[in-house]
């Protein structure tokens, strides 16, 4: 990989976290599995675990925190762009 376009690299970082997170759930597993029962069910609370949260276009937003995270954000920004 000798070019990586801005708009590629969200899709292979989400990909490059998601192998890591497999391999680390593999590891868990190999290491837990003899001392349980049953296996399978390690695995599908980690996979529960990973599936999104779903919300709603009902949900409102909370717009004091939403501030306060603007106010953090253009306080602690070192590039000197402004947060409007």
């Amino acid at each position: 990989m000798e070019t990586v376009y801005f708009d590629e690299l969200y899709f292979l970082q989400k990909e490059i976290i998601s192998r890591h997170l497999t391999e680390y759930k593999m590891q868990l597993a190999i290491a837990q599995n003899p001392h349980t029962t049953d296996p399978q069910a390690l695995w599908n609370s980690l996979a529960k675990e990973e599936e999104p949260t779903e919300y709603s276009e009902d949900d409102e937003l909370d717009k004091s925190g939403f501030l306060l995270l603007k106010q953090q954000i253009s306080q602690q920004s070192m590039s000197g762009i402004a947060v409007k």
